[in-house]
């Protein structure tokens, strides 16, 4: 392509047999399609399966499963790093206003089963004993016969 005889080739004005082609990639081979980022890579390990023996049985579960376990468990074990990270981590989720303990879901039959078991409960107990009468109640601080 020849360049137009008043054209100045400088900052910002390349030759023009160097330009992009139209429709072509100034970067043609670019970033992999299939390349992952860094988070992407430690997500995919974490939730990688293993398999761990616990009382006898072979489980498998995914690797930040078990190292939760096993960090939860050293620090019922009394391992002071474990304890400090089990703090830390509780700390985070409450400031994050969630629970270490998932909430419970109940489905209809639950409430129904929970709810009969309320009624049955509530009537089992005894009736509330009426009130004493009408008088002063005595201090049980004070002894009887005690002039104070």
């Amino acid at each position: 392509m020849a360049e137009p005889e008043d054209y100045a080739v400088g900052y910002r004005k390349p030759p023009v047999a160097s330009r992009f082609r139209k429709g072509q990639s100034g970067n043609p081979r670019g970033r992999p399609k299939a390349s992952k980022n860094t988070r992407t890579i430690w997500d995919e390990e974490l939730r990688a399966p293993v398999i761990v023996t616990e009382n006898g049985k072979r489980k498998k579960m995914p690797k930040n499963r078990a190292i939760a376990r096993q960090t939860v468990n050293k620090a019922a074990a009394g391992d002071q790093k474990a304890i400090s990270l089990v703090l830390a981590q509780t700390r985070l989720y409450e400031e994050a206003g969630e629970s270490m303990v998932p909430a419970l879901t109940l489905d209809g039959h639950d409430e129904i089963v929970l709810a009969e078991l309320i009624r049955r409960i509530r009537e089992s107990e005894p009736e509330e004993a009426p009130p004493a009468e009408d008088g002063p109640e005595p201090n049980p601080i004070d002894e009887p016969g005690d002039p104070t």
